[in-house]
């Protein structure tokens, strides 16, 4: 089988130019962490469509899980795939045009897929739009807000509706070098249909007032516990923040690795922008299911590490822990989890893609998920 994962040798020559200028004797122990196996696993034929370069997010339907993953085709229009885990294969691709009647008009775009027939498009302007599953434009919202106000994209997308809103990741025209980018910016918003503004938000906590991270921390996870309760998770934090809409209360919650914080008191050079994105440790998504809560981090097996070049990837392994945490008994509980491409939560299970993708004899290509049980 040919893998075809065409990014990972620029990845790793990457890695190198780094780290033959780098060198860090500094160990750290995280947590010692559990095993766990998955219970089943599906291989999954990608449509022709498909493009490894892409951003993705998942929605429900009659509780069932489907994942969607996103991209420009080289006419600059939206393209969507949908997979139907429940029969193991991809939908027909949705098609969205950027120019003509029903066209968005904007760059950089993120499908929100609420249900098969409200599908919103949201860009880098002052608007977001409202599509059904035909790619017809239905409704257009503006933000109306005075200071550049928007959604933000990431790699992974999610939002949150409860009672005619929505609770997005937002962004401002700040840029994220400006020293008090962290107080001029609110990360978490609700957006009101009605009213078509912004109303209340979460703000970043006030220890990175005039501080600075690396340019990929500033995007905040979102997901949804119940009508009122929704996970706000920073993911350079090692706390979660709980918001409750009915009161516009925020709770704390520890479920990090180790309680250390990372702030520089500069903007980082393109080397050191670098180093941290490959060294430090990274919050991926927190999720919740019956009464746990289980985040994801991404980080160095241990912080120790040396700039040998001839056993660099043995050295330099990143993994992946989920963390779970009780919230009746207040324990926690730390897995081991594979590197992989995706992280579904249905129902008491975790959907989890893998980061890489084959061809078969026949030229199809395959990507294979495992399944592993919350319980």
């Amino acid at each position: 089988m040919k893998n075809i994962s065409n990014l990972q040798g620029c990845f790793w020559a990457a890695l190198l130019i780094v780290f033959f200028s780098c060198n860090s004797n500094e160990t750290l122990e995280y947590h010692d962490r559990q095993e766990i196996s998955p219970i089943d696993s599906m291989d999954v034929k990608l449509p022709d469509s498909y493009n490894d370069i892409n951003k993705w997010g998942y929605f429900y339907e009659n509780d069932e899980v489907f994942l969607y993953e996103f991209f420009e085709n080289s006419n600059t229009d939206l393209v969507v795939n949908v997979l139907d885990f429940k029969h193991n294969k991809y939908e027909p691709s949705l098609v969205f045009q950027r120019e003509g009647p029903d066209g968005y008009n904007s760059s950089g775009v993120s499908p929100m897929i609420i249900n098969r027939d409200s599908i919103l498009i949201m860009g880098n302007d002052d608007k977001f739009l409202l599509y059904n599953s035909s790619a017809q434009k239905l409704a257009e919202y503006k933000y109306n807000s005075v200071d550049g106000q928007r959604f933000v994209s990431g790699v992974f997308n999610h939002i949150v509706f409860q009672d005619n809103r929505v609770l997005m990741p937002t962004i401002n025209n700040t840029r994220w070098d400006d020293k008090y980018f962290y107080q001029k910016v609110m990360p978490v918003q609700y957006y009101s249909f009605v009213d078509q503004k912004f109303e209340e938000g979460v703000p970043y906590p006030e220890y990175l007032h005039g501080k600075f991270l690396w340019s990929n921390l500033y995007s905040t996870k979102l997901s949804k516990m119940n009508d009122s309760l929704s996970i706000v998770d920073f993911r350079f934090s090692d706390s979660i923040r709980i918001y409750n809409s009915k009161d516009q209360a925020l709770e704390t919650i520890y479920m990090g690795l180790n309680n250390e914080l990372v702030l520089l008191d500069k903007v980082p050079s393109k080397l050191d922008e670098m180093k941290n994105l490959l060294t430090e440790k990274e919050y991926m998504y927190t999720m919740y299911q019956n009464g746990n809560l289980y985040r994801l981090a991404s980080h160095l097996r241990k912080r120790s590490f040396k700039s040998n070049l001839s056993n660099f990837k043995s050295e330099l392994p990143r993994v992946v822990t989920l963390i779970k945490y009780n919230m009746k008994t207040k324990e926690y509980d730390y897995y081991n989890m594979p590197i992989t491409r995706y992280f579904l939560p249905s129902k008491d299970k975790l959907i989890v893609g893998s980061i890489t993708s084959w061809e078969d004899e026949n030229q199809d290509t395959w990507r294979r998920f495992y399944i592993y049980d919350l319980n």
